[in-house]
């Protein structure tokens, strides 16, 4: 059930399709399960509406701004399949991005069995 939502300024080139299967698959590997179990929003920062280190982004930086990604899993998970989750994540991110592995921000949040409603079932 790993959710991961990517928030970028957006390349002019980027393949949005390419970024999201490229994520979903490197998800998938990294949690051990199918890839229909895998959910991936890309959502595009517009230029402007993204400050980071204490700079407002233009769409200039997008090779050089920081994507921000949070993953949304189970809890449960062990902190070294939670590392694997966190870097292989990052380097889909950066690699669909033209962008160092490094420059991702990846945030990890658990969530309890029962917070989830999906299929017409509370998992």
């Amino acid at each position: 059930m790993p959710i991961v939502r990517v928030e970028a300024l957006a390349p002019p080139e980027l393949e949005v399709a390419a970024l999201l299967e490229r994520v979903a698959a490197a998800t998938a590997a990294a949690f051990e399960v199918e890839l229909r179990h895998c959910w991936v929003t890309f959502q595009p920062l517009l230029p402007g509406h993204y400050l980071e280190g204490g700079r407002v982004r233009a769409s200039e930086d997008a090779r050089a701004a920081a994507p921000l990604v949070e993953i949304i899993a189970y809890q449960g998970r062990t902190p070294a399949r939670k590392a694997r989750a966190l870097r292989a994540v990052a380097e889909a991110v950066g690699g669909a991005l033209g962008l160092e592995p490094d420059l991702v921000f990846v945030l990890y949040r658990e969530i309890a069995r029962g917070h989830v409603h999906v299929g017409g079932e509370v998992l």
